[in-house]
Order: structure tokens, then C-alpha cells, then sequence
């Protein structure tokens, strides 16, 4: 009997796209089996392109997201990928108040509209306070450039100059006046544009996650109403036992 020949392939799935095949092959002598191990991957899983390109960055900064408070669980999620985790605790703060219809729709709104008014206060408050810290060290500059240019005017006016001195120096103070009146225009004008940016995307941001929520409490809604009747319709049926019961009492000698 001839036990030289291919026994089988094997492969194991790697987190790759090229798994690793197992090819099985018998030789003559003593039967004993010999694994060559052909690696199907070219490069490492870590280098590997990401089909969906690179990572969207997120809107709003974690402080202002909707998500429920899951510190007890975090030890659990260690695992977790962050941006899994995020959107995780963003359903869990709706579905919490949606199951066993613990709250009406009404007050599942209500709920709702609290945090998101909590987070809008959170975020004009960073807005405000930023504003107020620009704003500050702004005029902190434009005061020590002026004493910088006081004092440059003084220590030149206290020696002897050529006229052709004073009108170099004083082109210079100029120059140096305009450039800095410049810089700080631009600086407020990138900031303003920063600004705007933020309030775009926490915008856009409760904007998303408001029509998901309209959606899921529309469906909830539905849920609540088929509840309540199934309650009535139980309620009515024990009412009809207790009359029935009242009408036809058990013997209590059966």
C-alpha cells in the first residue's frame, strides 16, 4: 500500500485576510506525519488597509455626547473599542427609560429634552468661557506690545539721531505695528472660524441623535399604547372572573 500522497489542507482564519494553510503529507518512512506550513499572508494584520478608510473623526468632544452614565461596567468593556463604547452608552441613555414601560412617551420627551438641554448649557458655557480666555490674552498682547513700542520710542528719543535715523526707526515701529494689528486679525479670525465649526458639529451632532430618537420613541409609543390596552384587557378579564366568581361561588363543600 502505497502512503506517500496528500492527507488534506487545513486552514485557520486568522483576523487577516489570508489565513494560514495546513498542508498534511505522509511520507513512506514509518508513516509518520510531516506539517508544512505555508504562510498565506503577505503582510501583518497591523499593516493591513482598512477597507472603510480612515477614521471619521467625532463631532462633539465625549463630555457632550448623550450617553448614559455605564462607570459601573467599565471594568466589563475594557475590551470594547472606544467608539463602540460611545455609541453604546448614547442607545443605552433612551433605551433605559423605554424598557418595561416604566415611562410614558411623554415623559421619555421630557427626559430627553432635559439632557440635551444640559448638554447645550455644558457646551455655551466651554464656548463663553473660551471666548473669554482669547478675548483676554488678546488684550494682554495688544497692552505689552504697546509698552514694548512705548519703551522702544523712549530709549531712541533719548540719544542723538540723524534725520535719516528717525525715519528708519519710526518705519520700523510702523512696520512692526501693522504686522502685529495683522497677526491679531488673523488669530481672530481663525478663531471665530474654530468657533463656528464647534457649534456647527455639536449642532449637527444633537440634530442626529434627535431624529434617531424621534424615531425610536415613535416605535415606543406604539409599544406603550398595545401595553396599556393588553393591561385594560386583563384588568377587565380579572373584573369578570371576580364577578363571575361572586355570581357562582365555588361549594365549599366540593
Amino acid at each position: 500500500m502505497n502512503h506517500r500522497g496528500l492527507i488534506g489542507l487545513v486552514e485557520f482564519p486568522l483576523q487577516s485576510n489570508y489565513p494560514i494553510q495546513v498542508w498534511t503529507w505522509r511520507s513512506e518512512v514509518g508513516f509518520k506525519t510531516w506539517l508544512f506550513v505555508l504562510m498565506g499572508f503577505v503582510v501583518s494584520c497591523a499593516s493591513q488597509p482598512s477597507d472603510h478608510g480612515p477614521e471619521k473623526a467625532p463631532l462633539v468632544e465625549e463630555k457632550y455626547r448623550l450617553t448614559a452614565d455605564r462607570s459601573a461596567f467599565e471594568e466589563l468593556r475594557a475590551q470594547v473599542p472606544a467608539d463602540k463604547k460611545i455609541e453604546n452608552d448614547e442607545a443605552a441613555l433612551t433605551k433605559q427609560w423605554m424598557s418595561d414601560f416604566q415611562f410614558s412617551p411623554q415623559a421619555v420627551r421630557d427626559k430627553f429634552s432635559n439632557v440635551v438641554s444640559k448638554r447645550r448649557a455644558e457646551f455655551q458655557k466651554d464656548m463663553d468661557r473660551k471666548r473669554e480666555s482669547f478675548v483676554h490674552k488678546e488684550r494682554l498682547d495688544r497692552d505689552q506690545f504697546s509698552k514694548q513700542q512705548d519703551q522702544q520710542r523712549a530709549e531712541f528719543r533719548s540719544k542723538k539721531s540723524t534725520s535719516e535715523q528717525n525715519k528708519a526707526f519710526y518705519e520700523d515701529i510702523e512696520k512692526k505695528r501693522k504686522d502685529f494689528y495683522e497677526g491679531q486679525r488673523e488669530q481672530r479670525d481663525q478663531f471665530e472660524a474654530d468657533m463656528r465649526d464647534q457649534r456647527k458639529n455639536f449642532d449637527d451632532y444633537i440634530h442626529e441623535k434627535q431624529s434617531a430618537f424621534n424615531d425610536d420613541v415613535r416605535d415606543y409609543s406604539k409599544r406603550y399604547e398595545e401595553h396599556l390596552k393588553e393591561l385594560e384587557l386583563a384588568k377587565q378579564k380579572r373584573e369578570e372572573e371576580r364577578v363571575r366568581q361572586q355570581v357562582h361561588p365555588l361549594s365549599t363543600e366540593e
